[in-house]
Formats: C-alpha cells, sequence, structure tokens
C-alpha cells in the first residue's frame, strides 16, 4: 500500500512538472485550483498492480495516460497534440531516466488502446470509442483493478464510469466465455498451476 501511495505521488508530482512545462510553451489548461492538474482534463489511470495497490520493488507502473477533447488550448491548435505527446514523453521521463540515485519507477504505457499505432496520450473520446467497440475482452479486464493516479479526478472518475458497462458486461455470451477460459489458460502456461506453494505462492 505505502509503495503504491508513493508512486501516485511521484506520477502526479512528474505530471505536474511536465504540465507547468507545457503550459510555458503554450499550451493553456483550465484550471480550478492551485495544481494545473484540477480541472484540466487530463488525468493518468493506474493498473495492474498500481491500480490493485499491490506495488511491490521489482515492478514496474502501468499506465494510460488521457485527456478532455476541449482540453488543453493551443493558440495554435495543430500544435496541440504535438505538445501533449511531448509533454507526456518529458513526464513519464522524470519517473524513469536513471541518474546517479537511481531513478524512480519504470512505466510501461502499452496497456492503452492499440499501443503500437497510438500515441502515448489520448482523447477520452478516442478510448471510450475503442473500449466500447474494439477492445479485446483482456483489455476491458484489465480495467477491473483501474483507478484514477494523478491529474483531474473528476473527469477521471467520469470516464471510468462511462465505461463501467464494457468492464462488467450484464449478460456474457458464449465468445466472451471463450475469451475468459483463453486469459485464464494463458496464465497458467505462462505461471504454472500444479503445484501451489505456499506462503508466498504467486496467484494471478
Amino acid at each position: 500500500g505505502f509503495l503504491s501511495g508513493f508512486a501516485d505521488y511521484a506520477c502526479a508530482m512528474a505530471l505536474e512538472a511536465a504540465m507547468a512545462h507545457a503550459a510555458a510553451g503554450g499550451l493553456t489548461f483550465p484550471q480550478t485550483g492551485p495544481s494545473l492538474q484540477a480541472g484540466s482534463g487530463l488525468f493518468i489511470l493506474g493498473m495492474g498492480k498500481l491500480g490493485a495497490h499491490e506495488l511491490n520493488y521489482s515492478s514496474d507502473i502501468d499506465l494510460i495516460l488521457l485527456h478532455d477533447s476541449a482540453a488543453p488550448r493551443c493558440a495554435r491548435p495543430e500544435k496541440i497534440q504535438e505538445r501533449l505527446i511531448r509533454m507526456t514523453r518529458q513526464a513519464v521521463s522524470l519517473l524513469e531516466e536513471r541518474t546517479a540515485e537511481g531513478y524512480v519507477f519504470r512505466v510501461d504505457l502499452r496497456l492503452r488502446p492499440d499501443p503500437a499505432a497510438t500515441a502515448p496520450i489520448l482523447s477520452v473520446a478516442a478510448a471510450e470509442t475503442y473500449y466500447s467497440s474494439l477492445a479485446q475482452t483482456w483489455e476491458r479486464a484489465a480495467f477491473i483493478k483501474a483507478r484514477v493516479i494523478a491529474g483531474d479526478q473528476t473527469a477521471g472518475e467520469a470516464f471510468l464510469n462511462h465505461i463501467q458497462p464494457f468492464i462488467w458486461r450484464r449478460h456474457l455470451d458464449f465468445a466472451a466465455i471463450a475469451d475468459i477460459n483463453a486469459m485464464k489458460q494463458q496464465i497458467h502456461d505462462h505461471r504454472g498451476h500444479e503445484d501451489l506453494k505456499a506462503p508466498g505462492h504467486n496467484i494471478k
């Protein structure tokens, strides 16, 4: 729990610093409090062990960064996406860059929608479309542990509430059940399951 709380704080501080740098470069964030993050429409989701408050000292942190389509603003609208990407990379660099003192956390952004083809930060609208129509079962299941760890808490909670029907489906068809069985089999194949060894057996 403590390590996950520290990761939340570190992500919030890295995002605040990167947003301040982006604001100095021309991005304007809606702001409802002393922090640039409050009311900005921009947030970070913690996934996996971080989302479940289960980080250990060898864990990396799985993050998804999203922003409201209407925020932020820029005098040159065609530059918004480029600057958001630069801001995201700066925040990630602050967390995982190795210095003489080491690094804070290794960051994994690959749980975002279609990571091979998308930017490291996506609009909420694009993410909602993906999870409501294109996402695979395992991608939706990953959100069982998701929580807002930094940024605009209100916007982040609204997004998670919006996609709840696609995470916790009211009805499961045969294809969805087959997908769940396939996920479980992949976990067994990768982690092993015949011999339970307690205490400390890694159950996933």
